[in-house]
């Protein structure tokens, strides 16, 4: 439905920021992913059906499961009144229509190879269709709206999710210090000089972020420090 369609987008476009803060995530677009659709022979039906020429409809499905997701999905154009669904890849090929007449509708029929007097009628019933999404990706769906998420991590991506991690740590320990909102920091930042690698690519985060930290954070100084044994001391000192 094309007004639903559009009354639910518009609704998650007036609470953008909001889904962005509470789900973190870098971007939102609204496209509809090509999925790769396989079919599987309905063994259930089938048998039932067929009985001892079973074996023959389950070879006859998965040879011809190319010539049948084509006419699920020109079938399922029509019903559709060819709207904007049909054109991305198989997306509208939908086992949910279980309606009687579409659980009976036949999509192709097959001579018997031994007795050309004998047929067989495949009906949607005796098909069951699967859904692949891309590499990559992990999908949802609620209310309507199926959700695909990109889940590569990315080199900047990850900095950003460190960064909001380091940040939500220091309001916990202003919070743990009943700090009030003007109130100031001097954040102290303790490196591990074995760790002289991850040492260095966290300091030069840190610092091409510095302003942004210091804002989110109320701190009035940033200063680095090697982890030594006398420092540890210290903190344990002051801890007490």
């Amino acid at each position: 439905d094309p007004q639903s369609e559009s009354i639910i987008k518009q609704s998650i476009l007036d609470n953008e920021k909001l889904i962005f803060r509470r789900s973190n995530i870098k971007s939102l677009s609204f496209d509809s992913l090509p999925t790769t659709v396989s079919i599987f022979p309905n063994r259930s039906v089938i048998g039932k059906h067929f009985k001892a020429n079973s074996n023959f409809i389950f070879k006859s499905i998965n040879e011809n499961s190319d010539k049948l997701i084509s006419l699920l999905s020109d079938s399922d154009d029509e019903n559709n009144n060819n709207d904007d669904k049909s054109k991305y890849n198989n997306n509208n090929i939908n086992q949910n229509e279980n309606t009687d007449s579409n659980k009976s509708r036949i999509l192709l029929t097959i001579k018997h190879p031994d007795d050309n007097n004998l047929s067989f009628d495949i009906t949607v019933d005796m098909i069951n269709i699967k859904h692949s999404i891309p590499k990559n990706y992990a999908s949802g769906q609620s209310n309507n709206i199926e959700c695909f998420l990109n889940t590569v991590q990315t080199e900047s991506l990850l900095n950003e999710g460190y960064l909001r991690e380091q940040i939500r740590n220091i309001q916990l320990l202003r919070k743990k210090e009943k700090l009030i909102r003007s109130q100031k920091i001097h954040l102290f930042l303790c490196f591990n000089q074995s760790l002289i690698d991850n040492t260095n690519k966290f300091k030069e985060l840190i610092l091409s972020n510095e302003e942004t930290i210091k804002k989110r954070s109320r701190i009035e100084k940033i200063e680095f420090k090697n982890l030594s044994e006398e420092l540890i001391e210290e903190l344990k000192h002051n801890n007490k």
